[in-house]
C-alpha cells in the first residue's frame, strides 16, 4: 500500500466514522478500508481535477459515505440501489462515464479502483455542468456539483447535497492528511 493510499484510509476511519458491516470482522473490514484508499488514491491520480488531487479525493469518499456508508454488500455489488441501476460504493448508474459499469462492484483493488474512477469521472463532469457564476463558497459550490451528482442533471442543492457539500469541506479543511 502506498503512503497516500493509507493516509486515505485513514481519514476515512477517522473522519467518516464507517463501521464493519454484519458479518465482517474487525481485521477484515481494515483490509477492506485499504482498499478502498489506494482505489480512491489511483482514481484521483488518473482523474485530474481544476480543484486539486486533494479535493478530488474528499469528493469520493463523501459520495461513498454518503450512497452506500462503505456497507461490504454495497461494496461487493450484492446490493444494488435505484432498483437496481445503481452498483457499488458510489451508486454508479450506466453511462458513458462508466463504460465498464458491470465490472464496478467488488471488493477487489481493481473493481474499487473502477467504482472511484467512475464516481470521479462523474464529480468532474457535473463541476463544469452544474457550477454557477455565483456560487459562493467551496462548500457551496460542491452543494451544487454533489446535486448534480445525485439527480444526474444539475439543480440547486438540497439539503442532503448541502449537507455533503460541508462534509467535503471539512474534509478538505482539514490539516490532518495532506500530499
Amino acid at each position: 500500500m502506498t503512503a497516500r493510499g493509507a493516509a486515505i484510509a485513514a481519514v476515512v476511519l477517522r473522519l467518516c466514522r464507517p463501521a464493519p458491516s454484519e458479518g465482517e470482522t474487525r481485521p477484515e473490514f481494515l483490509a477492506r478500508v485499504s482498499v478502498i484508499g489506494e482505489g480512491v488514491n489511483e482514481a484521483a491520480r488518473e482523474v485530474p481535477w481544476r480543484f486539486g488531487r486533494r479535493a478530488m479525493v474528499a469528493a469520493v469518499l463523501v459520495i461513498f459515505e454518503g450512497e452506500s456508508r462503505f456497507d461490504l454488500e454495497v461494496h461487493a455489488g450484492r446490493r444494488r440501489g435505484d432498483h437496481g441501476r445503481a452498483i457499488c460504493l458510489g451508486s454508479v448508474h450506466a453511462s458513458k462515464l462508466a463504460p465498464d459499469w458491470a465490472e464496478l462492484g467488488g471488493t477487489d483493488a481493481g473493481a474499487t479502483f473502477r467504482c472511484a474512477r467512475a464516481v470521479a469521472r462523474n464529480l468532474r463532469a457535473k463541476a463544469w455542468e452544474c457550477l454557477p457564476k455565483d456560487a459562493i463558497g467551496p462548500g457551496d459550490m460542491m452543494g451544487w456539483i454533489f446535486e448534480g451528482y445525485g439527480r444526474g442533471h444539475c439543480a440547486p442543492p438540497g439539503e442532503q447535497a448541502a449537507a455533503r457539500g460541508r462534509a467535503w469541506a471539512a474534509l478538505v479543511g482539514d490539516g490532518r492528511w495532506r500530499k
